[in-house]
């Protein structure tokens, strides 16, 4: 009699652990690796895992109820989910893997569901598929596959990429270095910085290792799911790899950056993001240039007033006086015109100033702002910045002639 391959688990801890892995695999129609969930137990875990081959791969633990002999196939991730949502209620579910048929049982109750198998072998068998190899998860990742730890401040790189990834542009296929964000450490200062073209957003620090220099741009995707399942507690890994050699090996693409891809290791849960091949455009001389006029506002105020401004108009005129600030719609829709007035303030100005903004773009500079006020500086026919201490972002004006 051959032995069962088969598990029980929760269905909440089962569904949780599938949907986490919801970006990882591509949806599409056709059955391969990149659209599929693989499902392989060891010991007494669980480990998915997934990749679309493109941006992103995540592995995640699990510890079921039970389990018995082993489960190792690779499941279509919409079958898999669909099921899960749709068929099965809140108890105790049973996984049973048939190598025999190369079908997976998702069974509950009087339900069972059959779902074929992408058809992969044991890790140790010589006829192994070589498909599996595109799951880029093996113990030893640390050495083998040529991962650097990096010690980080994981708060400051949290945060950070949570105030600043609204500059991102994922839409942007020409200039691709805008779909996500550059983290460089060199000299002993760590820079993070996103950019649309038309916003900048960074920090720069002290960085206390003076043994470390890279730079690689983090795609947006990546960075979201890391802010989504991750605290501060994982360790950070860049994979380098030697730029003159990749070029000799791929005769598509130049390889742009030594830094392959980025991975983010927590206890139970692992992610590989790809880094994008792009260089980053020269940013230096911009953060640095010498600001003009400095007004400090009350960060609240000024948000709320553009987000009532902001469902007539997508751009407005912000005037600065010495003791109010008036915010006047620029083309509003279907020729609608609305005027708002911050006042009861003093801004200590000799004389008013006038800007011409897109709602937009301060609206979200100024919601990923944690101070009470920012520190906005002014200067004619040039770029503004707004100093919101944890970062700083700086912002391309809007032109009023564009609009009469």
């Amino acid at each position: 009699m051959s032995q069962k391959n088969i598990l029980t688990i929760q269905k909440n801890k089962l569904e949780q652990a599938i949907s986490t892995l919801g970006n990882a695999y591509n949806k599409k129609e056709t059955f391969d690796l990149s659209s599929s969930i693989l499902l392989e137990t060891d010991g007494n875990a669980l480990y998915l895992k997934a990749t679309n081959n493109e941006a992103i791969s995540m592995k995640l633990k699990v510890v079921p109820d039970s389990i018995e002999g082993k489960i190792f196939c690779a499941v279509k991730g919409e079958f898999i989910s669909e099921c899960i949502k749709q068929g099965l209620d809140d108890s105790e579910v049973i996984i049973e893997y048939d190598d025999k048929k190369d079908i997976l049982h998702i069974k509950q109750k009087n339900y069972n569901a059959k779902i074929p198998v992408y058809k992969v072998r044991d890790t140790n068998s010589k006829d192994r598929d070589d498909d599996l190899n595109d799951f880029p998860f093996k113990d030893d990742y640390k050495t083998t596959q040529g991962y650097k730890k990096i010690d980080i401040d994981n708060k400051l790189l949290t945060d950070t990429f949570k105030n600043i990834i609204h500059c991102c542009d994922e839409k942007n296929a020409s200039r691709i270095y805008t779909q996500g964000v550059l983290l460089q450490i060199e000299s002993k200062v760590l820079t993070i910085v996103a950019t649309d073209t038309l916003r900048l957003a960074y920090i720069e620090t002290e960085y206390p290792n003076d043994k470390i220099d890279f730079s690689c741009i983090i795609p947006k995707k990546g960075i979201v799911e890391l802010v989504k399942f991750f605290g501060d507690n994982f360790d950070f890994y860049i994979k380098e790899i030697d730029i003159e050699k990749a070029n000799e090996e791929n005769e598509y693409e130049e390889i742009e950056t030594n830094i392959e891809s980025v991975c983010f290791v927590a206890e139970n849960m692992e992610i590989y993001v790809r880094t994008i091949n792009s260089k980053f455009p020269e940013f230096k001389k911009v953060i640095e240039k010498e600001r003009g006029i400095s007004i400090n506002v009350k960060r609240d105020s000024l948000l709320k007033a553009l987000q009532r401004v902001n469902g007539l108009c997508s751009a407005s005129k912000i005037i600065f006086y010495k003791d109010k600030i008036t915010i006047e719609s620029l083309h509003g829709r279907n020729n609608s015109e609305v005027k708002d007035i911050i006042d009861n303030i003093e801004l200590n100005l000799q004389d008013e100033i006038e800007i011409s903004m897109t709602n937009k773009h301060i609206i979200e500079c100024l919601a990923n702002a944690k101070v009470e006020n920012i520190d906005i500086y002014i200067e004619e026919y040039a770029p503004i910045l707004f100093d919101a201490k944890d970062f700083k972002e700086i912002i391309v004006p809007e032109r009023e002639y564009n609009y009469r």
